[in-house]
């Protein structure tokens, strides 16, 4: 049975309206909370399915729709074609798509502002999440409209620029990236003028064998490193903890997790991961009759509006086109990555585009 198919037939948990829309031949569907008023803004949260799903069989899946008539939120699911990608998948893996202004990032975005023109959107509170490819997409997203989202949420998800083509991408998913401090730089690089601390919550089980868990270690990683080079040199009036916050939770009737929570100067959590035991490649407290879920985890979904509506797109940086201060000899620390920062940039970004 096709996916659309079965996930139109599931029970519906939400009382608002599922819309379908196109945007340049590209579907999607957004979801109208029920009580919409057209005089209130409202925060906007873009759901990136993973492979081989749809729109309506991700917005089942997770049930975030019936959270949405809660928190008050409108939710738009861009949908991957078959032509694009046989098994569904954002092509996260390509160059082509790991660039602002280009490819499946800048439709997203075009997705995104045709939402806010039909409906009342804060465009201070827009947010981003994915699982899988979606979740690599997640990233990117991050890393090429700063000024767009204001915080992401990745679920199974690798860091930015992880791979550049098919083969790399297999390799990564099987272990991770090599070195997470390169990722961490193109993230910075690729946010250009638009720089700024980044908010991310992870999701990612012990036990996923399609995309290792040490890839849920590694997106975290790097976003503390980008965050850190943002802080160092643009934002320094907010630093990001060294160090985690540690806990160990359980689900009531269900399964083990751990929280690592990295807080900023004012004890506001600015990324946090979850990584969930035995868990394998799935949405975390997820619909039970969905696809790629685990209900007996935590409740991502609810779990990552919680996160996302703590946080605001801040104003515009003025970022200079060089370091503020000379940075120190590269020692390995997340401080002590960039020298001659434009230069570098210039010449990495050739590099990742090979």
């Amino acid at each position: 049975m096709p996916r659309d198919a079965r996930s139109s037939m599931l029970p519906r948990q939400w009382q608002g309206i599922f819309n379908t829309a196109s945007f340049y031949g590209r579907p999607y569907r957004v979801y109208v909370p029920y009580g919409y008023r057209p005089a209130t803004p409202l925060p906007l949260l873009v759901m990136l399915h993973g492979c081989s799903q749809s729109a309506g069989d991700f917005a089942v899946s997770t049930a975030m729709n019936a959270l949405a008539d809660t928190y008050g939120c409108l939710v738009v699911y861009p949908e991957q074609l078959s032509a694009a990608n046989g098994r569904r998948c954002w092509n996260w893996f390509r160059a082509e798509h790991q660039e602002r202004g280009n490819g499946e990032p800048a439709e997203i975005v075009g997705i995104v502002d045709e939402v806010k023109e039909r409906y009342r959107v804060d465009p201070n509170r827009v947010y981003v999440a994915g699982l899988s490819a979606g979740g690599a997409m997640a990233v990117i997203l991050g890393a090429t409209y700063p000024d767009v989202f204001a915080a992401i949420g990745v679920c199974s998800g690798v860091a930015y620029k992880a791979s550049t083509h098919l083969p790399g991408s297999l390799l990564v998913m099987a272990r991770g990236v090599s070195d997470v401090t390169r990722h961490g730089y193109a993230a910075y690089v690729a946010m250009g003028d638009y720089r700024r601390v980044m908010p991310v919550i992870v999701f990612h089980g012990t036990h996923d064998h399609i995309v290792h868990p040490r890839n849920g270690d590694q997106v975290l990683d790097q976003w503390h490193y980008t965050n850190n080079l943002v802080q160092q040199y643009v934002q320094q009036s907010q630093s990001v903890q060294p160090v985690p916050e540690i806990s160990t939770r359980r689900v009531p009737g269900g399964l083990l997790y751990t929280e690592h929570l990295y807080r900023d100067s004012t004890g506001k959590v600015l990324m946090c991961k979850y990584m969930v035991e035995g868990m394998q490649h799935c949405w975390p407290g997820g619909a039970a009759n969905g696809s790629y879920t685990d209900p007996r985890g935590p409740r991502a979904s609810q779990m990552l509006l919680d996160f996302f509506l703590t946080h605001t797109l801040e104003p515009a940086i003025s970022v200079p086109s060089r370091p503020r201060q000379r940075p120190a000899p590269d020692t390995g620390s997340p401080r002590a990555q960039p020298g001659m920062l434009q230069r570098l940039g210039n010449r990495l970004s050739r590099l990742l585009r090979r």
